[in-house]
Order: C-alpha cells, then structure tokens, then sequence
C-alpha cells in the first residue's frame, strides 16, 4: 500500500489533491479491465476514490501483461501466472482476485505432463512436413480433433527419429488451439509411479489412474521402455486401454519403438493369450504408422 501511495504522490492522510484525482481516474477509465469494471457498476468519481487501490492494482498487471509473449516472461510479482481482476466480494466492497492468464490456462489445460516446461514451446515448422514420412503423420495427428471419427495413432520407430517431438507438437497443438484438455504420459514414469502407489496411497493410485483413462486426449509416449509385469501390464496399461475402448475415447496416441510383433513378445510375461488382447486393443484404438529418418530432437 506504501508503494502505490508513493508512486502516485498521495500523502499518507489520504487527503488527495485534484491533480492526483484527475490522474487515477484517468488511468483506471483508460484500462480496460478498471473500465469495464466502472461500467458495469456505474460507479462515480469518488467511489473510484474511495476504493483506488484495488483498482491500481488491476491497472498495474494490466500494463505488465499486455506485452507479455510468454509464461516464461511473467513479470507478475506474487503467483506467475495470474494476474488481479476486480470484483465486488462478500462484504460488498471492491476486491480483487487472481485469474489465470491466457499461457497458463493453457499450461492448465494439461491435466497430466510428463515434459518440461521449454518443450510446451514446440510448434510444427514448415520444414518438419518435409522431413521423409512426415506429411502423412502430420496429417493423421491433426485429424484426431477434426474427424470424430478417427481412431488414434500408434506411432513407432527407432530411437531418435522424432516420434516424441510430433507428438508433443501435436498435443501441443490441441492445447492451444483446440482448448482441449490433454494427459501426455511418460510411460516409464507413470509405471514407476504407480507401482510405488499401490503400496503407499491407494486412492492416489486410483485418482491419477482414472485421470489417464478419462483424458479427452491421451499420449502414452515410449510404451515398452517400462519395466514389465503381470501387474502393470493388466492393471495399470490394460486397465487403462480397455476402458479407452469400451468407452470409445479414441483420442489415443501411443509412441513406442517396437512395431506390433515385438510387442507382442515383449508383453508376454506370462499368458500369450492376454498379450495377445494387449496388443489388439491398440489395434482397436490407433491405427500404426511408422515414422523414420534422423531427428535431433530424441
């Protein structure tokens, strides 16, 4: 309060000059946020007065967010990411609260991220189309928010050929400019999370698992890469898949770098026939696409 005070050489008695009236008006009328807000209440002079601070407040974040290009660049003090709104709270007097800006409603939009913060900044270039077998990838990711219809995709190839940078790009994508929520999960992790879970926190376990098989839009990336049992492959992944199924969720990417043969061996642990039905519920969900070439970005 000090600072706002000073910065708009009020005295501290609060007995305002009209100079320094005229100016705050002035500012809180030219933010949109402040002026809308006035509008709305039609409020006076002096009940903007009475109440300036709150609306400085706003005012101050309005000018600090308006150029901002990036959640990496919030110059927000206090939590990155929101910025003040006015509003009229319970007592009946004007308030504020936090709102999320437009960067991390899109960083809320993913309900479940197993990458880092740098790679929510991965966008397809024109020269990513270009690159031997990409085009038709490219084509049938995008196709998964255009066409109900379509079924998912399971993505595979050597390591090291871009599978996990398209489709990050392509979820991504859905989250910026579909709004739609997204679960993109690192399998190793999440097997390795879940397997401590069971034993820890129950109703954790269930929580984060129901999160994953109710994704409007679910990546697995680098199936195969987690170490396998009975356990995760029927409880975890097959739990996982068959409600997808059974629940026609096909909004379903799967990245591996095992074709459907070597993933048939690699899941039978122990039964050959639930392998078997492992493998054709991928089937069922994602059409398989190879993707080859060399990619820095795995």
């Amino acid at each position: 309060m000090k600072k706002d005070l000073e910065k708009f050489h009020i005295p501290k008695t609060h007995k305002i000059n009209p100079v320094s009236i005229s100016k705050i008006v002035d500012q809180i009328m030219n933010t949109p946020l402040t002026r809308e807000f006035v509008d709305k209440y039609e409020l006076t002079n002096q009940e903007i007065m009475d109440n300036f601070l709150p609306l400085l407040l706003v005012c101050e974040n309005y000018e600090k967010c308006r150029l901002c290009k990036g959640y990496n660049e919030c110059k927000l003090e206090g939590v990155k990411g929101y910025y003040n709104i006015p509003i009229i709270d319970f007592y009946g007097t004007i308030a504020t609260k936090f709102k999320a800006c437009k960067y991390q409603e899109e960083r809320d939009l993913y309900i479940y991220r197993d990458f880092k913060d740098d790679k929510l900044e991965y966008i397809l270039k024109p020269e990513d189309i270009k690159v031997l077998g990409r085009s038709k990838i490219i084509n049938l990711l995008g196709k998964l928010t255009k066409d109900k219809n379509a079924k998912g995709i399971y993505l595979y190839g050597d390591n090291g050929v871009g599978k996990s940078y398209l489709s990050i790009c392509c979820a991504n994508r859905i989250v910026k400019s579909e709004k739609q929520k997204v679960a993109y999960v690192n399998v190793k992790k999440f097997i390795s999370t879940m397997t401590q879970l069971i034993y820890s926190d129950k109703a954790l376990f269930e929580e984060k698992l129901d999160i994953i098989k109710n994704a409007p839009y679910l990546f697995l990336d680098g199936l195969g890469n987690e170490k396998i049992s009975k356990f995760t492959r029927d409880d975890i992944l097959l739990n996982i898949l068959e409600y997808r199924k059974n629940n026609n969720l096909k909004n379903t990417v799967i990245i591996s770098k095992y074709n459907f043969n070597q993933l048939r061996k690699l899941y039978n642990v122990d039964n050959e026939i639930q392998a078997e039905s492992f493998v054709d519920i991928i089937k069922y969900l994602c059409d398989s696409v190879e993707l080859v070439g060399l990619n820095n970005f795995e």
